[in-house]
């Protein structure tokens, strides 16, 4: 339910406004009929017009712009949503070895990671890293994200790459998350030392 709604439009320049807006929603158990969360939601908006518009125009701009805005972040606490994460899989010139495209695409999660443990003894130190980074990233794929951090920390000490560094970093997040918090920053020392 939305409780409060302000919004203050300041005339900066005269072809320029800032619009301050400040949102205070109550979500309310429906069958319980008690209050879980208070949300509270402020930013600004600034608008620079090439050419002037009646105050009435701006008026119902700023309205659907601010409507919009408090939407999205209110929805995005409250509701459930889908949210899109990127993986990178390895691949080397070796025909066997590129075998691990089409198990990727396929989540054949336990095939990569017996396709793959066949180059953990090759002499190329590139078959051993790319070997040992799709086998972090079948692991958490099944699920498992320790064992995940354990092969990822193996690739990284054969090759401490940025590719390396990014997946740390996302197997983090998504570790924080599956325990109820979220990690925006820090660096990956930090994040290994934990």
């Amino acid at each position: 339910v939305l409780s409060l709604l302000r919004t203050l439009i300041e005339k900066e320049t005269p072809t320029s406004y800032k619009v301050v807006y400040a949102s205070l929603w109550h979500v309310y158990n429906a069958k319980e009929g008690v209050l879980e969360r208070e949300l509270l939601d402020k930013d600004s908006l600034y608008y620079d017009q090439y050419e002037k518009v009646s105050r009435s125009e701006l008026d119902s701009i700023i309205s659907n712009d601010v409507s919009y805005r408090v939407a999205q972040k209110i929805g995005f606490s409250i509701l459930p949503f889908w949210q899109e994460q990127y993986r990178y899989y390895l691949t080397v010139t070796d025909p066997k070895f590129q075998k691990v495209e089409q198990l990727v695409q396929e989540f054949k999660w336990k095939e990569v990671i017996s396709l793959m443990q066949t180059f953990l003894t090759s002499p190329e130190k590139n078959d051993v890293y790319a070997a040992t980074f799709n086998i972090a990233l079948a692991c958490e794929m099944m699920g498992n994200i320790d064992l995940a951090k354990k092969w990822l920390e193996k690739c990284q000490k054969i090759k401490n790459s940025y590719v390396v560094q990014q997946y740390w970093t996302a197997l983090i997040k998504r570790e924080m998350q599956e325990k109820g918090a979220s990690v925006e920053n820090g660096t990956l020392e930090e994040q290994q030392q934990e």
